[in-house]
Order: C-alpha cells, then structure tokens, then sequence
C-alpha cells in the first residue's frame, strides 16, 4: 500500500518537471546513456534492493509501556524487519563549453514485508522521491552563474512503534554567483537561498520549518597545490507551527578560515576553525574546527581521516553541536571491484530543552525534572519526568560495502551497515483519563543498536 495520494505525486511531479537525484553520480558521463545531441544525453536507471534491518524504528530494548487498568505491559519496542525497494531513475544532462544543466528524478518503492508486524507492514511501505534541477552557465568565464533546486520526500520509521513512521517533504533552492580573476587563482561565491520542511503528519509539526540562507565563500591558490579559504553562512530558522516553545525563531551564525594544501605527491591536508553562534531566545557561542588528511594513489585507493565540529539548530532544543570523528577507505582492484569502508564516532551534545518552556502547557511539579500536562481534554492529567533537560548522545556507525562492475551498466553491492546509540536520557510518564477508564505508565529510552544488511543489483545506462 502507498501512502501518497496520487493526485498529490502527479502535482509534485508537474511542479518540479520531473527532475532528479542521481544527478550527482554519472552526470558527466558520456560513455553511457542515450545521446541526444553532442551535447545531450538521456539516462535511464533502475535498482533493486534487498535489505534487512534488526531495529527499524532505532528503539530502546528498556523502554516499556504498562497499561494499570488492565495490567498490561510491553517491553520491547524493537522490530525487525525485511525491506524491498525499488528504485527507478532518469536523468538527462546537457553539458557544453559553456554550460551545464542536469534535471533527474529518483523514486524509492520500499514495501515492507511484516516479518514481525503484518498488520503495521502495509502502513510503512512508501513511495519516496528525490529530485534536482541544477545548472551552471559561463563556466569557463570571470563571472559564473549557478542555481540549484532540491527536492525530496522521505519516509522514516523512526518512533517506539512501527505504526509510528512519519513523512516529510524537503525543498532547498539556491542561487550562487562565482567570480574569479582571470588566472583563476581567486575565487568569490555568493549564495542565497531558501530550505522549506514540512512534515505530512500533525504529531511532527514542531519540527516544520522555514529557513532562507546566505553563504559567502572564498579561495585564493597562493601556490599551484595550496590553497587559503573561508565561510561565513547565516540563516533565519522559523520553526513557524511550534507550540512547544516560547521563542520560535533562531538565527544560527557560522564563520570558519582554513588552508587546503599538497604535502607529498599522494598525501593532502585540510585545516579549518572558526565561529558559531546561535541566537534566538538565548544566545549560545562556540568554536567549530576540521581536520582532514587524505592519502590518494592514482584512481585506485582513497583514504580519509577526518574531525569536524559544528553546532545546529533543533526544534526541541537550543542547538545541537556535533563533534564527529571520521574514517573512510576506497580500494579498487582492476576495472571491476571496490571495497570501501565509511565509519565514524560522534559525540552529540544538545542544548537544553525548550519543550517545558512554556507555562500553558506545562507547569513544573516541584522537583525541576518533573512537570504536569496542562490543559487536557476531558479531565485528563499526564504527569512528564526527564532525566535532564540537556541530551547527551556517543554514536557509532560502521559501514563496510562491497562491490562489482559486471559491465558498464550493471553493478552488484553488498553492504552491512551497524549502528549504536549510547546515552543516559530517559522519559518517563504518567497518563490518567478517568472518563475513559485510561491509566498508562512508560519508560521510554534512547540507547538502541541497529544492524542493516543490503544487496543492491543496479542497472543505469
């Protein structure tokens, strides 16, 4: 069963002219695809994907929910289930001396099969859609114009429940003017744009967004292999449907200067700091930094290690800041096989909560942590305990893959992907509703572990 209107992918289709995704893989390659004109070239895709994820809804095996009236309780939220999708594309590039334009589309069928839940199963099979329309015009000029449209619907199950999926729809546009000097050593973009998030279902309306942008970015190559850069970007995030917190706007402000250079013939170094703030109803200063070294040798092996630090807005939180540690190895052998290997280790820190802010929903019971529902309906009463009104989370992800060029237009992957969640933050509740003879308890957790397997067949001409 989809669950998308039709009438409503046929509007989303017309809106964006059925435009593209994999824009980004094979865009400039000629070798495939139906051509057109010198210039032009059609692509068409399709992919099939066999996967199976142990705890698709990334549930707490300590989280329970214990019905008093009934004296029921359910411990384990986790489900495992098998995954099918897919995966049809098109993309079409034109591609001369002095411009290029790409449109592609990318759909993601993903029936789920019930292994644990049959019922819930048909609820969670989506159909999702990935788009782009881009284009760059004087490329080979002083002055360089560009734009970008991004559109994306995604669906995720990803609360207590299988039952609990929810969908969103993403839209990113921006415009970019490059300039740059005739020996092409300096360059100056400018950015604008707009990031538009909205979320089908009425439970995730706090997390509904508008958010225009403005990045200016800059790089000037001092040596033929050595290069001096720098990023200013400021945005205005209006989280305009919230009702959890006071102040619904924040304007997160980021900064950073580094160098980006040849060491040896095969080794490059990146470095970078800088400046965050985040400002709206409390002001939140921090620095960010990266380093990232990189060992490549011919077309052949590719090695990255890397940290970054960066602070971003939340819809229940002040902010987020993300100290990630990274490492990601690519190996081919021949012409047909690669090996890769993308794991990373994040330690996540987000600001305190603005869920309890505010006194019409809630009123605090005493105890700091502790707060009563207001305003019910009905007579209830719901009593919210957390652990602590700032979250802390250490995540590790590990994703080693494997794959096979049979032929120019057809590929096979293996892939095993685990990822664990490690943190201390909990909530707990207390609901009562005597008109309808309701009394439930729960515990809800957030540490969980998540073990994915996936075979992807892949055909693109």
């Amino acid at each position: 069963m989809i669950v998308i209107r039709t009438h409503k992918l046929i509007f989303l289709l017309l809106l964006w002219l059925v435009p593209l995704a994999l824009f980004g893989a094979q865009s400039g390659d000629k070798k495939n695809g139906f051509r057109l004109s010198n210039s032009t070239y059609f692509h068409l895709g399709l992919g099939f994907v066999t996967e199976y994820e142990s705890n698709i809804t990334q549930a707490s095996t300590q989280s329970f929910l214990f019905d008093v009236t009934n004296n029921n309780r359910k411990d384990d939220f986790t489900v495992g289930d098998m995954v099918l999708h897919i995966q049809p594309n098109t993309r079409l590039v034109v591609d001369d001396s002095y411009k290029t334009v790409g449109m592609s589309v990318f759909f993601d069928y993903k029936r789920y099969m019930g292994l644990q839940d049959s019922s819930a199963a048909s609820k969670m099979s989506q159909l999702d859609l990935n788009s782009d329309i881009l284009g760059e015009f004087n490329k080979e000029g002083n002055f360089i114009f560009s734009f970008k449209n991004i559109f994306n619907r995604e669906s995720a199950p990803r609360s207590q429940e299988l039952t609990g999926y929810h969908s969103s729809l993403l839209e990113t546009f921006y415009l970019a003017f490059h300039m740059r000097n005739s020996q092409k050593t300096m360059l100056l973009k400018i950015s604008p744009g707009v990031e538009f998030r909205y979320f089908e279902e009425s439970s995730y309306q706090d997390y509904r967004y508008v958010s225009p942008k403005m990045t200016i970015y800059g790089r000037w190559n001092f040596l033929p292999k050595t290069a001096l850069f720098f990023n200013i970007s400021v945005r205005y995030q209006d989280y305009y449907e919230s009702f959890m917190r006071d102040q619904v706007r924040t304007v997160p402000f980021n900064m950073f200067v580094g160098i980006n250079g040849q060491i040896t013939a095969h080794f490059s170094l990146r470095l970078s700091a800088g400046y965050s703030g985040m400002y709206g109803e409390d002001m939140h200063h921090d620095v960010n930094a990266g380093v990232e070294l990189v060992y490549k040798r011919f077309d052949k092996t590719l090695l990255s290690l890397g940290y970054t630090r960066a602070i971003a807005p939340a819809a229940f939180y002040e902010y987020i800041r993300n100290d990630r540690l990274y490492f990601k190895a690519k190996q081919r052998f021949g012409r047909v096989w690669m090996v890769q290997l993308d794991t990373s280790y994040s330690f996540v820190a987000y600001g305190e909560s603005r869920q309890f802010d505010d006194t019409t929903l809630y009123t605090s019971t005493g105890n700091p942590l502790e707060w009563n529902r207001i305003g019910l309906p009905n007579g209830a009463a719901a009593v919210v305990e957390v652990s602590s009104l700032k979250k802390k989370v250490q995540s590790l992800k590990v994703k080693p893959s494997f794959m096979v060029n049979a032929t120019k237009w057809f590929g096979i992957k293996l892939s095993y992907e685990f990822r664990w969640d490690n943190t201390d933050y909990f909530r707990k509740g207390d609901y009562r509703q005597a008109a309808q003879n309701i009394n439930t308890r729960y515990e809800t957790y957030y540490d969980f572990m998540d073990h994915r397997v996936m075979l992807d067949l892949i055909l693109d001409y």
